[in-house]
């Protein structure tokens, strides 16, 4: 869902996602006799039932163990729907968070996965298997760069020397850059260039003393591992002065911002030392080559004076953490436990997996595609009731865009049009992949570097080619969606297509409404948030909506900004200290699509039973109940919610449950909120 999942360290991709495509990557109580009367009491859940659900008895009963019936829906329905999950559910040792969606599919995703690898099939088997073998340390691919490097006296051959590394290891250092579909041109690819090139999670985190300690420590055992000679405090001030010139995460979201085509003739004389990089990457610039997409052109020239000011011996130092930071972890235990060291700390990931999990993670992550093809054979669910769903989703925006009294007929039809032309993908590519190289049965390291080349070549050699709006880029086993703008298509892998997201005989026909629903109408309300409603029916990102109606959407969304800047994130613990609030502009498109996606499903459902809105009670408490126990139950640790309040795009689940519900008329119904309590203000935001 757009992302709606931050993959943990241990699952990186060696090749660094530096997609410029604007993916949305892509969820005191007031005493009310009526409310208490639906909501009191032992055994209560059968209030919840609805004519259908003498068959859904396990369903139930587990919907009623993870509520707390003592708290007020009206007031925190988070601890309403959640508050028995929450007293019992503990975070693994090894992870940084527990929810009851995402977890609970994983793991059982893993098992089908873990059946696959013992079977040892082609390409994915030798993977695994010289993973599983790869546990003596061996640093001596790192020495020997770390070596090239320190023989090195100019900028110039440090900076080819980087752009060799990106090509043959997927190290990006100084930025980062990809090949992805032209925003105004969506037939075609495009080079495109954004900041990036530093070791912490984002520019925010250079702040911290604390991070300033960790990162000290992780290049210290780095340097005494590999008998490196580096200098921990020149890296951090390098690495400090490179973010400093960056532009916040939530700027990146502007697609009309981040669209600067530059000729390489252009893009040289502003930043002249990029030519040694991509000579180095063997992708020369010429007068000849297509125009490029410049997300970042002032973090561009302004790193000019930057690394005019820097030493040579600092460069080649950072050039090397760079590529300790994207491999280390490949080499052995001793590095994994250096690089889980860092990342864990900083991403609360809590205790080193175990050496299968970490093969696994590395085999996903590597080979998503041969996964995926044998993870669709095994778990294919009922794609027939999932595409009807879809339809039910679709026909829902088709009637509310038809009736909202803020659009003008141009862009009403407009609007229609793109839904009309969204394209749906589900379960998984039709075609098999084809092995890109052969996989050695020992040789770890050579197979990760391996899959890393070609598919930086295969990408590089899409520049200026066509676009195909029909590729995956997730595995057909990831417990994820999303909706891509520059194609206007909507993915739906087998993987989140399973209990208690998706079931057509495990669940109420309700709950696969207010679940899976939900994702799909969440996806669909991505095509009309702020950053997907301005690309068109067929993916170009132009000026086709009325200025008068722009202005009303915008008034709308910065409302809902506000409304989530307020949010706080809290611990974990009982004392629920204050870590921070919502980041209201990161997570706008993120919470336009969270609010769009319920409501969606909502008259979705009603329509489909043929039931007016609102809801009978009974079906309303019924749908938002499963919603929140499908979704949003949730916890993180403190470390973890510190890194994604800067760097995830999506709010902690609490909000993305509570957030929607404040701003439903048809959940204050359902629990008859009075007007002014918690989650019925008089105030609401409402985009969709």
């Amino acid at each position: 869902m757009a992302s709606v999942q931050t993959k943990a360290a241990e699952g990186k991709p060696l090749l660094p996602d530096t997609s410029s495509a604007p993916v949305a990557r892509n969820w005191k109580r007031i005493a009310v006799a009526a409310a208490a009367v639906a909501v009191a009491g032992a055994g209560a859940y059968s209030l919840l039932r609805t004519h259908d659900a003498d068959t859904f008895d396990e369903f139930f009963a587990k919907m009623e163990s993870m509520m707390d019936r003592s708290v007020d829906p009206c007031e925190d329905f988070y601890e309403y729907a959640c508050g028995g999950w929450a007293k019992t559910a503990e975070i693994p040792a090894t992870a940084g968070s527990i929810d009851t969606s995402f977890t609970v599919v994983q793991h059982a995703n893993d098992r089908i996965i873990q059946t696959i690898l013992a079977d040892k099939p082609p390409t994915i088997g030798p993977f695994y298997d010289a993973c599983l073998n790869a546990t003596t340390t061996n640093v001596s691919v790192l020495q020997s760069h770390l070596a090239a490097l320190d023989a090195l006296s100019s900028k110039t051959d440090i900076l080819a020397y980087a752009g060799q590394l990106y090509r043959s290891a997927g190290v990006a250092s100084f930025l980062e850059f990809d090949v992805g579909v032209d925003p105004k041109n969506a037939s075609v690819q495009v080079l495109t260039l954004v900041q990036g090139g530093w070791t912490l999670p984002t520019i925010e985190f250079y702040a911290s003393p604390s991070n300033r300690a960790l990162f000290t420590q992780y290049v210290s055992s780095w340097t005494s591992l590999l008998r490196w000679n580096a200098s921990a405090s020149d890296l951090w001030a390098f690495e400090s002065a490179l973010t400093a010139i960056a532009v916040p995460n939530s700027a990146l979201r502007d697609p009309t911002a981040t669209y600067n085509k530059m000729t390489p003739a252009a893009l040289t004389s502003v930043a002249p030392y990029l030519q040694a990089y991509f000579k180095g990457a063997a992708i020369p610039l010429t007068a000849a080559d297509p125009a490029l997409l410049v997300m970042t052109p002032a973090f561009l020239t302004k790193q000019v004076a930057l690394l005019n000011a820097t030493s040579v011996a600092t460069l080649r130092q950072y050039v090397g953490l760079r590529l300790v930071a994207t491999i280390g972890r490949l080499l052995g235990e001793a590095p994994r436990r250096i690089d889980h060291a860092f990342a864990g700390v900083l991403g609360g990931l809590g205790d080193l997996p175990a050496r299968d999990a970490f093969c696994r993670a590395e085999t996903l992550a590597s080979l998503p595609a041969f996964v995926g093809a044998a993870f669709q054979a095994a778990a294919f669910p009922d794609a027939v009731a999932a595409k009807t769903l879809i339809g039910d989703i679709e026909a829902a925006m088709t009637r509310l865009v038809a009736t909202e009294p803020w659009l003008d007929d141009v862009t009403r039809s407009r609007s229609l049009e793109k839904i009309q032309a969204v394209r749906n993908f589900v379960g998984g590519p039709p075609t098999p992949p084809t092995t890109p190289v052969n996989m050695s049965h020992t040789d770890f390291v050579g197979n990760a570097l391996a899959i890393t080349q070609h598919e930086i070549r295969s990408r590089m050699a899409q520049i200026g080619g066509p676009s195909d709006p029909t590729r995956w880029d997730l595995g057909s086993f990831e417990v994820e969606a999303y909706y891509d703008p520059s194609a206007n298509k909507m993915v739906f892998p087998a993987g989140i297509l399973q209990p208690p997201i998706f079931s057509a005989t495990k669940q109420p026909m309700i709950a696969n409404y207010a679940r899976i629903g939900v994702v799909m109408g969440h996806e669909l309300s991505h095509g009309f948030d702020d950053m997907g409603r301005l690309f068109d029916a067929h993916g170009q990102l132009t000026s086709w909506w009325t200025d008068s109606v722009a202005a009303t959407f915008n008034a709308n969304a910065q409302c809902l900004k506000q409304q989530y800047d307020a949010f706080p994130i809290e611990s974990i613990d009982a004392n629920k200290t204050l870590l921070g609030h919502v980041d209201g502009a990161l997570t706008l498109g993120e919470n336009i699509a969270d609010n769009g996606g319920v409501k969606l499903a909502y008259l979705a459902y009603a329509a489909r039973q043929g039931l007016s809105t609102p809801m009978a009670r009974k079906e309303g408490q019924l749908f938002f109940t499963s919603f929140a126990q499908g979704w949003w139950c949730q916890k993180r640790s403190d470390n973890l919610a510190r890194v994604l309040m800067h760097t995830d795009a999506h709010s902690p689940g609490k909000w993305r449950l509570q957030g929607p519900l404040m701003n439903s008329p048809f959940f204050a119904d359902a629990f008859q909120c009075p007007l002014g309590s918690f989650m019925n203000p008089k105030d609401k935001c409402v985009v969709w």
